[in-house]
């Protein structure tokens, strides 16, 4: 028989997660995966937009024919081109908005932490607040044992006239109240179970014996996860509100087309030789005056 029921509780055993077990599956649930998620999402929305200021090169190809030729339109027409463009001068714009991810970012990194921490101290505190119901339930069943041995003894005395039927009615009355704050306990050690369960994702049975490390460990110049995220967010904000400012200033874009021209002219007096052409162009563009919409932009940004 006792060899049947250690096949039966091994398994009780088996699957019993101390605080330090219980922390490694909490930081793993799906509100960190998510956080996680986002900041690799932000992580490749940067790449893409460094990747939007390198130079672009587009190619083409065109056929057209017409019902009526002209000396501008053959009759029938192939063309191929290149196309490179850079845009050389931004205003410093672009450099404004790397830096504003690059915070966001950090920021994201600082409010991952933050969250992993933040489950971690909650589920220390459901973790040492549950050692402490069980403690408390097990005093109160002793408690309880001790009432009703009482009652029994003094049930005896009853008999022989030694006590009064007060006496075993108050007794009575702590046992009532006493079974009231234990179901009370077994309420609330079922509810730190389920909260458990519910951040760890998955059956929760707690065993002691874990140890916290020492606090003095912690260097108290070392700011907290979600204050360098404000910090970041700040430093996103004040770069995203310098970026408009490069509004002001005119942006240079260079261009180099190179295109290959077959045109097929029923009319042997409009077939040109230019079968091939390459134009180069350096280009400013400088917004002089807008009505302030640059400066409504910083502002907005700045506020």
């Amino acid at each position: 028989m006792k060899k049947i029921c250690s096949i039966f509780l091994m398994p009780l055993f088996l699957w019993s997660q101390n605080l330090e077990e219980l922390v490694s599956l909490s930081i793993q649930n799906r509100l960190v995966e998510s956080s996680q998620n986002s900041l690799e999402s932000i992580q490749k929305e940067y790449e893409s937009v460094q990747s939007g200021y390198l130079p672009k090169l587009d190619v083409g190809a065109n056929y057209s024919t017409t019902n009526k030729e002209t000396a501008s339109v053959a009759d029938k027409s192939y063309t191929a081109y290149a196309s490179l463009n850079y845009k050389l001068y931004d205003g410093g714009k672009k450099y404004d908005v790397y830096r504003s991810y690059e915070s966001s970012i950090k920021s994201n990194q600082e409010s991952h932490e933050a969250l992993k921490n933040e489950i971690a101290l909650d589920v220390t505190n459901y973790y040492f607040n549950y050692l402490t119901y069980i403690a408390a339930k097990e005093a109160k069943q002793k408690e309880i044992e001790q009432l009703q041995s009482q009652y029994k003894r003094l049930s005896n005395f009853l008999a022989v006239g030694s006590t009064t039927e007060d006496e075993l009615e108050k007794i009575v009355s702590r046992v009532e109240i006493a079974n009231v704050d234990l179901h009370e306990i077994e309420l609330n050690i079922q509810t730190i179970l389920h909260n458990l369960e519910y951040i760890v994702g998955e059956k929760v049975n707690i065993e002691a014996g874990s140890f916290l490390n020492d606090v003095e460990s912690l260097t108290s110049d070392t700011l907290r996860y979600d204050i360098k995220a404000l910090e970041y967010d700040m430093q996103t904000l004040l770069s995203n509100a310098q970026s408009e400012k490069s509004g002001y200033l005119p942006t240079i874009t260079l261009d180099n087309t190179y295109s290959y021209y077959d045109k097929q002219f029923n009319n042997p007096a409009w077939d040109s030789n230019l079968d091939e052409q390459n134009i180069f162009s350096v280009n400013l563009n400088w917004n002089i005056f807008s009505f302030g919409e640059t400066y409504h932009k910083y502002q907005s940004k700045y506020k």
